[in-house]
């Protein structure tokens, strides 16, 4: 049976995808989808971005698009730029399947690939010649790497840097989009809890700091940092006019969905986000509720054990009282006092199983 369910899926998945080829090569192209391949041609024309022309985004992405210049001119790199984001998407689509089986080992996984490739609302992003997906896909492979080291897998037994790799892979994808900056701060505050944040921060420095070994020779440091941090904000403003509303795909809409009223790929659209955030809410209070059934379960057992204590207290306390009357009163505190220092330590006890064997930083990622 879940053979035939993975077969399944695999076969939903390359349609989806092909859908995503199909129309990636035939749909219009955006305004800014030009801006970011005219950027790219001028920084490999020589041009000095920040200085010479108006920019005000990292330069990840576009020194990834530079080489589709070498193709030819006319339409060609413009051709070549929307194939080239249809493979990180595929690509993507992968490192999240990988992801969710390197959580729960299930050919579910696969799944995780078909919604992604499904959803309505980022699949315009995902086709455009944007940074978005490629900046989501190092900071994928970057969460990949993070919770391989939360969970301690090594190599052939040998000591792997995981968390250096995690730490580049984010440096990477804030270098081609600032977006997913708070996708890094909470991994680098996992790290802060789980005491690993030193390698973490290692490898976040390292693209960061070749960043601004390329900056520093452009002449003008101030110019690089206001186009980096004001420059959006202000250039973001003017979008404001033009911008598409987030709830769009949530509504009857014959232009994208192909059929009026309340379709099925609305419906279906509906469905799986009504789902997500039920399984996230759950998700989201699941270790807490572990927390709660292992304590209560920890007081079962140190009550059981109390109970049986008393009773053989009071045995001993009816055979010594004839023997030692006197020493009665030393004797129960004695008793108390040990028996509190057990069921201190059988607590702590319960807490650091629970803690290392529950890993809920690898969850919360």
């Amino acid at each position: 049976m879940k053979f035939f369910l993975s077969l399944v899926s695999c076969l939903v998945l390359l349609v989806f995808l092909w859908w995503h080829y199909r129309l990636g090569m035939t749909r219009y192209f955006d305004v800014d989808e030009f801006a970011h391949l005219s950027w790219g041609f001028q920084m490999l024309s020589g041009r000095k971005p920040y200085i010479d022309f108006l920019f005000f985004f990292p330069p990840g992405f576009h020194l990834f698009l530079m080489p589709l210049f070498a193709l030819g001119g006319g339409v060609m790199p413009i051709i070549a730029a929307r194939l080239v984001q249809f493979i990180i998407f595929a690509v993507l689509v992968g490192v999240t399947m990988f992801l969710f089986w390197l959580m729960r080992r299930s050919w579910v996984a696969i799944l995780a690939g078909v919604f992604l490739a499904f959803l309505p609302l980022p699949f315009d992003k995902f086709l455009e010649i944007r940074p978005d997906t490629l900046a989501i896909l190092f900071a994928m492979l970057g969460m990949v790497f993070q919770i391989l080291a939360l969970k301690g897998v090594t190599l052939r037994g040998r000591v792997t840097p995981y968390q250096i790799l995690a730490g580049f892979f984010y440096g990477i994808s804030l270098l081609i989009l600032p977006k997913v900056l708070p996708q890094v701060g909470v991994a680098m505050a996992v790290a802060l809890c789980t005491k690993k944040f030193r390698s973490l921060l290692v490898g976040i420095a390292i693209p960061l700091a070749l960043f601004g070994l390329w900056a520093l020779p452009l002449g003008n440091l101030d110019q690089v940092i206001y186009s980096l941090t004001k420059l959006p904000v202000e250039a973001n403003k003017i979008s404001q006019t033009f911008i598409m509303m987030p709830d769009l795909f949530f509504y009857p809409n014959t232009t994208f969905y192909g059929a009026p009223g309340w379709a099925i790929g609305l419906l279906v659209n509906h469905a799986i986000w009504i789902i997500a955030i039920v399984v996230a809410a759950y998700r989201l209070v699941a270790p807490f509720l572990a927390g709660k059934s292992e304590i209560r379960i920890s007081n079962q057992q140190n009550s059981k054990f109390e109970i049986r204590n008393s009773k053989q207290y009071q045995n001993s306390n009816v055979l010594n009282s004839k023997r030692f009357g006197h020493w009665n009163f030393d004797h129960l505190n004695l008793f108390r006092a040990s028996d509190f220092v057990l069921r201190i330590y059988n607590y702590m006890l319960r807490a650091s199983d629970l803690d290392n064997r529950s890993m809920v930083w690898s969850e919360f990622l």
